[in-house]
């Protein structure tokens, strides 16, 4: 009975072919399919990882030669006569120098003017930073459809950075390029 125990415990040859059978066998197709899935999981990561730090650096450039919240508004405090200007960029003419300057919104208080500039131009003006990502998604999405009326995405704060007055003396004009979009959307969030 002992000889028998220990025989037992000894692997035989068959025994030693059957799991190296078992071992060379191949993956099983849910083991395949979960490692492809982690694999392209992996690249789907290491691309957004990516992506971010090139949106990161290209912030960076453009954040670096835009002016500071303060220049901006020191900049322009002095009265300023009223120009009117064409929508490529023309100075079609400049009425008398007027005693102005700009106040802040809150200074200003409510008014139906104010109310209804905003209703008509930025309804969702006090819920964004100057910039208004939901028009932005909106807009991109109408115009791809193809729909004959195309719309824009600009905000208040954008289109008072885009005047020829002011976007010129921070680096922006009329031109129609990615880069100058990124520089008003950077100065917007800033004021």
């Amino acid at each position: 009975m002992i000889k028998n125990a220990a025989r037992a415990a000894v692997p035989t040859r068959s025994d030693t072919r059957s799991r190296s059978r078992r071992a060379a066998r191949p993956a099983s197709w849910k083991k395949r399919i979960k490692t492809a899935f982690a694999m392209a999981l992996l690249v789907v990561e290491t691309a957004i990882a990516l992506g971010l730090v090139c949106a990161l650096a290209i912030f960076w450039n453009f954040s670096r030669e835009l002016p500071t919240f303060e220049s901006i508004i020191t900049d322009n405090q002095e009265p300023v006569s009223t120009k009117i200007w064409s929508d490529d960029g023309v100075l079609l003419g400049k009425l008398d120098v007027e005693n102005r300057q700009p106040i802040l919104l809150k200074d200003l208080g409510k008014s139906k003017v104010v109310d209804a500039t905003i209703a008509i131009e930025d309804h969702r003006f006090y819920e964004h930073p100057g910039v208004d990502v939901v028009g932005i998604g909106r807009a991109l999405l109408a115009n791809l459809r193809g729909s004959t009326l195309k719309q824009g995405a600009s905000t208040l704060t954008q289109q008072l950075i885009r005047q020829p007055g002011i976007g010129a003396q921070f680096g922006l004009n009329a031109e129609k390029r990615f880069s100058r979009k990124i520089r008003e959307w950077l100065l917007a969030l800033r004021v």
